[in-house]
């Protein structure tokens, strides 16, 4: 302590008057020295902003200069090459449209020089799918103009602190008995599933496209399952099954008295899902009124209860899938245009197993023998026989499995050769 008190800071803060401890610049030497971390001070956190824009740069040189990081920027790719060249950031955020060269190819160069160095990138609306691209190519998160400094700042949090051997190992796909496989041989299916791994360790939110059908909750588990919030939550919600005002109330929650039969609080779904992820499922089916307070949750991180006082934050990401063409709900009207661009950063559109018959066989075998473990029905075909060989009763007993794949097997088995004997395990799967 008495070092301290013969350093340069400490007489000067000493000899500070009020206004001098509230000018920004000297204010944040003051914070240090109150607390007794003056060194703390002295090793403040490189990080490096792109951006071709100065009033950009500006603001989030100013605003992270408050949190005690040391903020370097620079308007192009090239200039950024070169600072990076001349001392190591901890952190870099780049624009993904640069005047010289692209945010990805800077990305790229920083991964070869410094693959822990995590890279977050700011995308504005037209530019969705480089956000996809970047994520590809190492980026840790990106942020979707416009944005809050909170949420900046929470993202640098994570980056700063997470660890990047558990990032590594997340992205390893991890076992769980509670969430399906999934089943697949089709080229297009595993590049999807390539896709989900290389995305998971972030927050991105991912917007999953298909029929009825197609896997749409097996893939939101898989990059659940995938990710370092995977021993998490994972809360599923249907937004088609609900009423609109009964919806409301399951997402955000509501506090006592605040509608006639609020007996108590409520805490909602987006609260439940805290650490983990939350699956909006068909969420095309949603009015404009709840659209936009999802667009809050999105952009704020945080939620309001119906009758509360305050909003509550929330850590989640967000799933969100549709059996509709959205872009043609977004063109009527009928869905809100921004917050589809909030939601379809990473944007996955499942095939039909119309359009991969390769997996048909793969997938009914697969049913087969999973109730046959179950003493639902037990397989006994001849072993000449090599096809799928199911029947129309097995199609009816596993129909709800079968949901997953997205076509009825009653008629795919009635053009596959040659019918199986089926002996089921009970009177009540005879009697359906």
């Amino acid at each position: 302590m008495n070092d301290l008190k013969n350093h340069r800071w400490h007489r000067n803060c000493s000899k500070a008057t009020k206004k001098e401890r509230l000018d920004p610049s000297f204010g944040e030497i003051w914070k240090y020295i109150l607390r007794g971390r003056a060194y703390e001070f002295m090793r403040k956190r490189p990080i490096l902003i792109v951006d071709d824009e100065p009033e950009i740069r500006r603001i989030l040189a100013e605003g992270l200069s408050r949190n005690g990081y040391s903020v370097h920027s620079a308007d192009n790719a090239e200039n950024a090459l070169k600072m990076f060249e001349r001392q190591p950031f901890e952190l870099v955020i780049t624009d993904i449209r640069l005047p010289d060269k692209s945010g990805l190819h800077l990305l790229e160069w920083i991964k070869t020089k410094s693959v822990l160095t995590p890279v977050i990138m700011m995308t504005g609306y037209g530019s969705v799918q480089n956000a996809v691209e970047s994520m590809k190519k190492g980026a840790y998160d990106y942020i979707l103009k416009p944005f809050s400094l909170k949420v900046l700042e929470g993202t640098i949090e994570k980056a700063m602190h997470g660890s990047q051997a558990q990032m590594e190992e997340a992205l390893v796909p991890k076992e769980s008995s509670s969430f399906p496989p999934i089943i697949t041989q089709n080229e297009k299916m595993k590049e999807i599933m390539g896709l989900c791994q290389k995305v998971a360790a972030s927050k991105a939110t991912v917007l999953i496209q298909g029929e009825s059908g197609t896997g749409k909750e097996i893939f939101a588990k898989y990059i659940h399952a995938s990710s370092l919030r995977g021993q998490g939550p994972f809360v599923a919600v249907n937004c088609a099954s609900l009423p609109e005002t009964l919806l409301e109330s399951e997402l955000f929650g509501h506090e006592k008295g605040a509608f006639t039969g609020a007996i108590g609080r409520k805490i909602g779904k987006f609260e439940l899902a805290h650490g983990g992820t939350i699956l909006l499922d068909e969420i095309s089916e949603m009015n404009t009124f709840l659209q936009a307070k999802i667009l809050r949750v999105l952009q704020e991180n945080e939620v309001d209860r119906i009758g509360g006082n305050r909003p509550v934050p929330v850590d989640m990401r967000v799933i969100a899938t549709t059996n509709r063409d959205i872009e043609a709900c977004v063109e009527k009207g009928e869905f809100r245009e921004d917050l589809f661009y909030r939601l379809n950063v990473i944007s996955l559109k499942l095939p039909a197993l119309r359009e991969r018959p390769e997996d048909i066989e793969l997938l009914a075998n697969h049913f087969i023998k999973k109730f046959a473990a179950h003493g639902w029905l037990t397989p006994n075909w001849p072993v000449e026989y090599g096809g799928l060989g199911t029947s129309a009763a097995v199609a009816f007993a596993i129909r709800e499995e079968m949901a997953y794949v997205g076509t009825p097997l009653v008629f795919v088995a009635a053009h596959m050769a040659g019918p199986t004997i089926m002996h089921f395990g009970s009177q009540e799967m005879k009697d359906k």
